[in-house]
């Protein structure tokens, strides 16, 4: 055991520093017109919610929601990014833009 003194886990998860950062991130999905926004958790979808039809408070509100909802299921991610989604077409493949990855900042050794 080592002796450390306790610490906060929340400031060391990639949802803390992603929810400071939710007003430059929902600025740039409302910049990119993004009609979808997708979190993924260690390369896998566990968000996705539509933004069409929202305004820049809409979206930093959905955004904020999202991010705490997840933050209270999924406490100790290791990596999170923040996508913005444009939905394919036959002609289209479908368009990404990863906004944001965050990876936890202390990283428990494996072995």
């Amino acid at each position: 055991p080592n002796p450390q003194t306790p610490v906060d886990k929340t400031d060391k998860t990639p949802w803390h520093t992603l929810l400071a950062q939710v007003e430059p991130l929902a600025r740039r999905l409302a910049e990119l017109q993004a009609p979808r926004l997708r979190v993924d958790l260690e390369g896998r979808a566990v968000g996705y919610r539509s933004l069409e039809g929202l305004d820049l408070e809409g979206v930093t509100s959905l955004l904020r929601q999202m991010l705490s909802a997840l933050a209270r299921q999924y406490p100790e991610p290791r990596a999170v990014q923040v996508i913005g989604l444009w939905p394919g077409t036959p002609s289209q493949p479908v368009r990404r833009e990863v906004l944001s990855e965050v990876e936890a900042e202390d990283d428990t050794a494996w072995f």
